[in-house]
């Protein structure tokens, strides 16, 4: 899953809720990047801001777990996903991906 933004044609990639798993149509919940400041996620609930990753620390963005350091609760996950941040002059995104194309997944808002 790749998400951000194509600063050349000002095209924005957002993850939008569902009202519910039967019914896709937009809820209250979406999540993309605030160009406005640093680059960070953003999750928005009814359009304002509930939420913020902080920057991309080399690693991961602040605020997210790292899953390299959670060595308890993501020691079985961390060998399957691989997390790309690139901020260019053409475009920002962060991409989620496995490691290996046999992993089906999902990205989930609660």
């Amino acid at each position: 899953m790749k998400f951000g933004w194509n600063r050349k044609t000002g095209l924005g990639h957002i993850l939008t809720s569902w009202n519910s798993i039967d019914d896709p149509m937009p809820a209250e919940f979406s999540s993309g990047f605030d160009l406005h400041s640093i680059p960070q996620i953003v999750l928005y609930k009814n359009s304002v801001p509930h939420w913020h990753s902080g920057p991309w620390n080399g690693r991961t963005l602040n605020g997210m777990l790292d899953f390299g350091s959670c060595k308890d609760y993501f020691s079985d996950h961390k060998n399957y996903i691989k997390i790309i941040f690139v901020s260019n002059d053409n475009e920002i995104y962060v991409k989620f991906s496995p490691k290996s194309g046999s992993v089906f997944s999902v990205v989930v808002m609660e």
